[in-house]
């Protein structure tokens, strides 16, 4: 990796990726601020250094699960449930998912807690979308 000034470049037939997230920015990255990692808005924008980033080899890309930008190490025996999971938790722990289900439980009508069921809904339904369409890619095997 080299690093110009405020710029990160990729070596040859690398790209260059987050480590947080996982998140590829190609060849070529600006060092700035950011205010989303794990796709989740941050409390407190994160002036990013050049140790944030390391490099893979672009090829490595294939064999990984994406899912908006992040590309994920996949195990070599996972299954649908497996990589749905794993997907699920990039953005929302199990604490997450847990104070989520009680807070909509407890208080069904309230509009915050509506909108934070609905978009770790709509999270879950793309993570069980990329998962299915991965083990399509990857596998023999149909779900």
């Amino acid at each position: 990796m080299i690093v110009l000034g405020n710029e990160i470049y990729a070596d040859e037939g690398n790209v260059l990726i987050r480590k947080e997230d996982n998140f590829v920015l190609g060849k070529k990255a600006t060092l700035g601020y950011t205010y989303m990692i794990r796709g989740k808005v941050l409390d407190e924008r994160h002036l990013e250094v050049p140790d944030d980033y390391t490099e893979i080899e672009a090829s490595e890309l294939d064999n990984r699960i994406e899912i908006y930008g992040m590309y994920w190490p996949v195990e070599e025996d996972a299954d649908f449930a497996d990589l749905k999971d794993m997907l699920v938790k990039v953005k929302y722990s199990i604490e997450d998912q847990m104070a989520i289900m009680c807070n909509i439980s407890l208080h069904p009508e309230d509009a915050t807690y509506k909108k934070r069921y609905n978009e770790m809904q709509d999270w879950r339904q793309l993570a069980d979308r990329t998962a299915k369409d991965w083990i399509r890619s990857h596998t023999e095997t149909e779900i």
